[in-house]
């Protein structure tokens, strides 16, 4: 069950409430019925059977929300989750989300009589409630004359003409784009993929916004239909996609028809083919992520001059780290190459039968201290 706490806020001394109760409470508060409030409060949204906190956020009166409802809604499908579990649980909160709403909505329909529901210690506005009724009073009273007979033609008149307003106002057909529009975003969520991907292909692309097209892709990613995903976006988006995910099988078959110079190199680093993917530095998008895998690249390939020079522009401590380690390792299997061939030139230069053999091992070892004092040179 989803309830609300309020720490440092309290309506009938109580600082904890149904989600039904506080979309009341916010309701009242945004029609200024009560008197002596704050114009914001902070609160947590939390799953009372399970015991778990979901959001801590501050409402705003006058901010743009009919209720909390609306306020907690918007918060929630912004949060950004990676994992699939996480997302499985969003969408679980946000569908009880829209069943309290629901039921709220329905218990909220006009009786013959209705409860107030006006917390004990939180000053209503009756004034305006006596106006009201005086009001109605005195309107009943006059409609029982002439003139409120002409009141009454007016009074329809304006409604006729207020309708004839809406009808022919030409926001209407955008505003029924944009519930639309929300509605697909639920689906989405929701995990009603197939829905909102029909509903999609109904939307003209040129009205499409660039989020639309976004999550239009990416459900169409997640479908495998790569090349419908590709008229929406680019071969680039549905690439960078695949690898973010870590979808290297879908990459490869969407490499097959649809090649790009991102997706041969990530498809390089994934097979360790580190010499492959150093030949397409000029051709890639060097994003953070690539940098630091052509940085990899470069020292598993021996290439330390160049791995430390994109490892400046990094700032990465995995990397530096790996430099630092290959460097070590590189300079121990020199120093041990002349070890070697220092041993091997001084069994055989002191025997005249073997001259032959000993020139061509201390030439062996010049040029292997020659090696190591180069490597030595480059990475002071």
């Amino acid at each position: 069950m989803l309830k609300i706490r309020t720490p440092d806020f309290e309506i009938g001394n109580r600082h904890d409430f149904s989600l039904q109760e506080m979309m009341s409470y916010t309701e009242k508060m945004e029609a200024k019925e009560f008197s002596n409030i704050p114009e914001s409060f902070d609160y947590i949204l939390y799953d009372a059977d399970e015991d778990t906190d979901i959001i801590e956020a501050t409402y705003k009166l006058n901010d743009g929300y009919k209720n909390i409802y609306e306020h907690t809604k918007e918060l929630l499908k912004n949060v950004q989750v990676d994992s699939e579990d996480m997302k499985s649980i969003k969408r679980q909160y946000l569908k009880e989300l829209d069943e309290v709403a629901q039921n709220y909505k329905a218990q909220k329909q006009p009786t013959k009589k209705e409860k107030s529901n006006t917390p004990k210690n939180t000053s209503y506005n009756a004034k305006k409630q006596n106006r009201e009724n005086n009001n109605k009073e005195s309107i009943v009273s006059q409609l029982k004359g002439k003139k409120g007979i002409g009141a009454l033609l007016l009074v329809l008149l304006v409604i006729g003409i207020c309708y004839l307003f809406i009808a022919t106002d030409p926001n209407k057909d955008q505003k029924k784009d944009n519930v639309e529009k929300e509605d697909i975003y639920q689906q989405a969520l929701l995990g009603h993929e197939d829905k909102a991907i029909k509903n999609y292909e109904k939307l003209p692309k040129e009205e499409m916004t660039k989020n639309d097209k976004s999550i239009y892709a990416n459900l169409l990613i997640d479908k495998g239909d790569f090349d419908k995903a590709v008229d929406v976006k680019s071969e680039k988006y549905v690439e960078n996609q695949l690898y973010s995910k870590g979808k290297f099988d879908s990459l490869e078959k969407f490499e097959n028809k649809h090649s790009t110079k991102n997706g041969q190199f990530d498809l390089a680093i994934h097979n360790e083919k580190y010499e492959d993917a150093t030949q397409l530095v000029d051709d890639i998008d060097k994003t953070p992520e690539r940098k630091k895998a052509l940085a990899i690249a470069y020292i598993e390939s021996d290439q330390l001059d160049k791995a430390k020079k994109l490892a400046a522009s990094t700032d990465d401590e995995e990397v530096t780290k790996m430099i630092d380690d290959k460097q070590r390792d590189k300079q121990q299997s020199l120093e041990k190459e002349v070890e070697d061939k220092q041993k091997e030139y001084d069994k055989v230069k002191d025997d005249k039968k073997k001259k032959k053999e000993a020139k061509d091992k201390k030439e062996a070892l010049d040029n292997a201290k020659d090696k190591l004092e180069e490597f030595k040179n480059d990475n002071k």
